[in-house]
């Protein structure tokens, strides 16, 4: 359970097209992926946190809007999905990750280095 990219090095304002391919079979209700790409400071624990209870929003809470700066939606087996967003200005390490649960705990993470 692991992207198979951990580790993006881009440079600052550089827009990204991300593709999140889903190599497995089972449905999304039961296994799905995203990629979330989290501001830096965010609080990653509250972040999760409320991700639990944000089924219907594909585990991508409204009440932690502030913290994301890109995600895809929810993708099950053989599914795709494309994101289009702008690298943050400031220099540093920025988060990504799986928002389904346990998924991120599970290895569904990295980073973004913005140099």
């Amino acid at each position: 359970m692991a992207f198979s990219v951990t580790r993006l090095e881009v440079a600052p304002g550089e827009v990204i097209r991300l593709k999140l391919v889903n190599l497995g079979s089972a449905p999304k209700e039961a296994m799905g992926h995203n990629w979330v790409l989290l501001r830096g400071g965010a609080d990653e624990a509250a972040f999760l946190k409320a991700a639990l209870g944000a089924k219907a929003t594909d585990y991508v809470p409204s009440s932690r809007a502030g913290d994301v700066i890109a995600h895809t939606k929810l993708i099950g087996g053989g599914g795709s999905d494309a994101v289009v967003f702008t690298v943050p200005a400031a220099p540093g390490d920025y988060v990504y990750l799986c928002s389904f649960p346990a998924h991120c705990q599970l290895g569904m993470r990295g980073v973004l280095v913005v140099r």
